[in-house]
């Protein structure tokens, strides 16, 4: 019989297979909140990479994600959506930009695939040179019977005289293909490994629900786990036992089928469902289970570029949308040097990254572009941009002064 080593198996699970689509060659480039959970307005940019938001507690952080992660599809509308006492419905406007250009000079247009999802209706702002991009607005409203909240998504047009997004009468609603351009995912400060490898649909489930395995390799695996059961259970006297007492009692009544025990899974998908992921920490290997929440939500994290790169959009043809991962206070449960090395990993995942933190550890780690600080400003919301100064002034900082906020 053929030893059943765990270096073969990893070794033929991870043999290189068809390339998959690109992600779509685009990102979110702002975003503007009206009367959404109490934020009456607000408007803020975002980095192609990664983006911070950082302000006190209660500031608005978790609600600017909440509204993001809504308008982009990754979530349904809810009751608390609304702000209570508020007469008018939640909006949120997303503006879809191409892939940064390299200089000033260069125009900025979304390639052929990308506009053609878009139905044609792309955009072109009055910026010169050629500035191209694709808005839509989500409304959120309540459901007729009045207990529930529903939204839709109206495609926005660039008005050249006021320089804003506008929805005009009888616009477009947004095509289920436009929507698939974009995917967000919103990782809160639960996150946790362990807990996710165990609940039916999380990402970590997600991406080991298909290894992805070739048929000859499959059926050369699954015959090499039946064997190696087999002997376990022959090499076991109590497991000999425990079947010896089961095919006894299937003789003396019938009916109850003829037994077998596995002490292992014997095909891929129960293997899958069984899996464990251990971390040596330098004392040996230890199930994932025994470790600290820190490191749990660490490796939580990490599993968002296995999901994007394996999963997101693969069976959608020839275009896989923009990952768009929404972080919430990443830095919990980590010690002040393993929330210095965050941005690092953070910047390591595929696409683009929004999160909120209170840690100065986090902050101090990274590009200061990378930055937007919210203040409550005259009853609204602002968002700081503490990038590069438009002015050649080193003390004055860059802010978001060309959006329009209501304050």
């Amino acid at each position: 019989m053929k030893r059943l080593r765990a270096a073969n198996v990893v070794a033929m699970l991870t043999a290189t297979t068809a390339p998959v689509p690109e992600h779509a060659a685009l990102y979110v480039e702002s975003l503007a909140i009206r009367n959404f959970r109490g934020i009456e307005a607000f408007d803020v940019e975002f980095e192609q990479g990664l983006t911070l938001l950082v302000g006190r507690n209660n500031v608005g952080k978790s609600r600017v994600l909440s509204a993001l992660h809504l308008a982009l599809g990754g979530r349904a509308a809810d009751v608390d959506d609304f702000t209570v006492g508020s007469q008018f419905d939640p909006e949120i406007d997303v503006v879809l930009a191409p892939k940064p250009a390299v200089t000033l000079s260069d125009v900025e247009e979304f390639d052929t695939e990308v506009a053609r999802l878009m139905s044609g209706n792309a955009q072109s702002t009055n910026e010169s040179p050629f500035r191209e991009r694709f808005a839509w607005r989500t409304h959120v409203r309540r459901s007729v019977e009045g207990m529930g909240a529903r939204s839709d998504f109206k495609i926005l047009t660039f008005d050249v005289t006021s320089e804003a997004w506008v929805e005009r009468a009888g616009a477009t609603d947004l095509a289920r293909s436009s929507r698939s351009l974009v995917a967000s995912d919103l990782v809160n400060t639960g996150r946790d490994l362990m807990e996710e490898l165990g609940r039916r649909g999380s990402g970590a489930r997600r991406v080991l629900s298909d290894l992805d395995v070739e048929d000859a390799t499959r059926e050369d695996l699954e015959s090499r786990l039946a064997e190696l059961s087999g002997a376990i259970v022959s090499g076991s006297r109590t497991l000999d036992s425990v079947a010896d007492s089961l095919r006894a009692l299937n003789r003396a009544v019938g009916g109850i089928g003829t037994p077998g025990i596995n002490p292992i899974p014997v095909t891929l998908e129960e293997l899958s469902r069984s899996l464990s992921i251990e971390l040596d920490s330098g004392h040996g290997q230890l199930p994932i289970r025994l470790h600290g929440a820190g490191a749990r939500s660490l490796a939580s994290l990490q599993m968002q570029g296995v999901l994007y790169d394996r999963l997101l959009g693969a069976d959608g043809g020839n275009l896989r949308p923009h990952p768009v991962t929404l972080v919430e206070e990443p830095e919990a449960h980590l010690h002040p040097q393993a929330a210095s090395e965050l941005p690092h990993l953070l910047q390591s995942i595929r696409g683009q990254v929004i999160a909120s933190t209170h840690s100065s550890q986090v902050v101090t780690a990274s590009e200061p572009r990378a930055i937007r600080l919210l203040r409550e400003q005259g009853g609204g919301l602002r968002a700081i941009d503490l990038g590069p100064a438009a002015s050649d002034d080193p003390k004055v900082p860059s802010s978001l002064s060309c959006l329009k906020f209501r304050v």
